[in-house]
This record gives C-alpha cells, structure tokens and sequence, in this order.
C-alpha cells in the first residue's frame, strides 16, 4: 500500500525482499507509466510521447532492478549467502519504491488535469500546492530509497551512501542510453 511505503518504508521493503511477489510490482510499475503517459498525453495532445513515456517508465524501473539485482548480488556473494529468488526479490522492492512514483504521476494527472478549470486568482495557490507536494514526494522517494539499500545489502552509514550514489549514478546513465537511443530510432 502506497500509504504504508511512505509512512514504513523500512517494512515494506523487508516484506518485498523476504517475500518477494513479482506480480503486485508488475502491477504498480504498470499503474505509474499509464499515469505518467495520461499526463504526457493531456500535456502535449500526443500519443507518440504518451507511449514513450509509458515505456520509459517500465525501462527505468527494469533497469534499475537490475542494477539492485547486481549490487546485492555482489554484496550477497562477499557475505557468502545464498541469492535466492535473485531478480525477483530484486524488482518486488523496486516495485515497492515505484509506489511513491505512483503517487507522484497520480498527483501529476490531477495537476495537469485541473489547471485548465481553475481561475487566474487560484492558479498560482494550486501549482504551488501541486509544486510541495511533488518535493515532498522527491525527499521521501530519497529518504525511502536509503531505506530500501539498507534492507537489501544491510549496509550502514558512509557503505550505504557509497552505495546509493553509484546506483543512482549508474541507472540514470544506463535509462539515459536507452532514453536516447529509443528516442533516436522513434523521432
């Protein structure tokens, strides 16, 4: 539940990773790219970008359980214990982490579909309502995604920083190939 990720992260992502379901992810990932391609399409009118964000969105959060996969693989093999469920423990967690970005791409329809309705008085009220939110959404999604490192590699402090920015760094290099890459070949 999206309400018990952002209030308990540390045991959603414990339930996630001891007890993996790959379909509840699925679910979620899929949910947060058709939200986040409804709000490309009432933003931009096309369903081209509305299908490319789509699958965007599936490429990062496949990506990104992959580099987890990678890195717990790595810490699991110096701690010489056995990976069981491997990839599937992996992607059940970035689903977990994916229900914040649900909540952001929902926040996000809701936004890009009320502006037109609302006057010029409450405009700035609204975006700017819309604005802190999606912030408090990023700082939790950080907050939440040190949570989700510390549950699958049980690293701590200075590790876990390490850890945390060469996994960022590293996906957001690997979706950005992709990105340019689809993006190439589609425009």
């Amino acid at each position: 539940m999206i309400v018990n990720t952002i209030l308990h992260p540390t045991s959603s992502f414990e339930t996630a990773f001891f007890e993996p379901k790959k379909g509840k992810a699925l679910i979620v990932v899929s949910l947060a790219s058709l939200f986040l391609a409804i709000a490309v399409f009432l933003l931009t009118g096309s369903l081209v970008y509305s299908g490319f964000a789509f699958a965007i969105n599936l490429i990062n959060w496949f990506v990104f359980s992959s580099v987890l996969f990678f890195f717990e693989f790595v810490h699991a093999k110096k701690k010489n214990k056995k990976n069981e469920k491997g990839f599937l423990k992996s992607a059940s967690v970035c689903g977990v982490l994916w229900e914040i970005n649900l909540a952001a791409y929902l926040l996000l329809v809701l936004g890009v579909w009320c502006i037109p309705f609302i006057g010029v008085s409450l405009f700035n009220i609204v975006v700017g309502l819309f604005f802190v939110l999606l912030i408090a959404l990023v700082v939790i999604w950080v907050i939440a995604s040190f949570k989700m490192l510390k549950v699958v590699f049980g690293a701590e402090k200075g590790k876990l920083v390490l850890n945390w920015i060469i996994l960022m760094v590293l996906n957001a290099l690997i979706v950005s190939f992709i990105n340019r890459l689809l993006a190439s070949l589609i425009f």
